[in-house]
């Protein structure tokens, strides 16, 4: 049931998606994304550099005009970026 909310959000958003999402493995949620994308929405996320296949996502997301933020937690002190919300349009939250 959350992952039905978390598409219905993408889908309706009209201007803005901002995303922190400290892992990013399912492929649907990345389609969904490059969607809202391709409908002029705004798009800002910010991962974590621990995210499995992480090079690759960061591709599919540079090659559709969305330069995401990678939290650097590898380097020594600076935690992980464990955070897992979106905000939509300014006006709705889901964490």
């Amino acid at each position: 049931e959350l992952k039905n909310k978390l598409f219905s959000l993408i889908d309706n958003a009209k201007h803005q998606l901002y995303i922190a999402i400290y892992w990013m493995t399912d492929k649907s949620i990345i389609e969904k994304i490059l969607a809202a994308k391709r409908r002029n929405v705004n798009v800002l996320i910010v991962m974590d550099e621990s995210s499995p296949d992480i090079d690759n996502i960061v591709n599919q997301l540079l090659a559709n005009g969305i330069v995401p933020v990678i939290h650097p937690s590898k380097v020594e002190g600076e935690g992980l970026m464990h955070h897992k919300f979106i905000l939509v349009d300014h006006a709705v939250v889901l964490t």
